[in-house]
């Protein structure tokens, strides 16, 4: 994993965190094939400005992401699935009209 956190070793025994992490770490593989989103990952495409054929707006990197910023990153991620970030979560959306629920199979 290129975007493993603090405490990741958690994710063996709570199934959310390991879905919140490798949901993360899929979402940050470099698409260097399709670009979609200037293809370079979820984390660093938010730090990128203009378009990458628009000569009047050239695409601009703001801020280059660096590995420690990965490693923080990842772990507030993978902290959303922890107890506490699911009801950091829980929280948040109930404020703006929406909650979570399980899905029983």
């Amino acid at each position: 994993m290129k975007n493993k956190g603090l405490f990741h070793e958690r994710q063996e025994h709570n199934p959310r965190e390991k879905a919140f992490a490798e949901a993360w770490e899929h979402e940050n593989e470099r698409d260097d094939k399709f670009a979609v989103d200037h293809g370079y990952g979820t984390l660093q495409n938010l730090f990128m400005e203009g378009h990458k054929y628009d000569i009047m707006n050239p695409l601009t990197c703001v801020t280059k992401i660096t590995k420690r910023d990965k490693y923080i990153v990842a772990t507030v991620i993978q902290w959303l699935g922890s107890n506490v970030g699911m009801s950091f979560l829980h929280v948040a959306l109930k404020k703006c009209g929406y909650r979570i629920e399980r899905i029983d199979g």
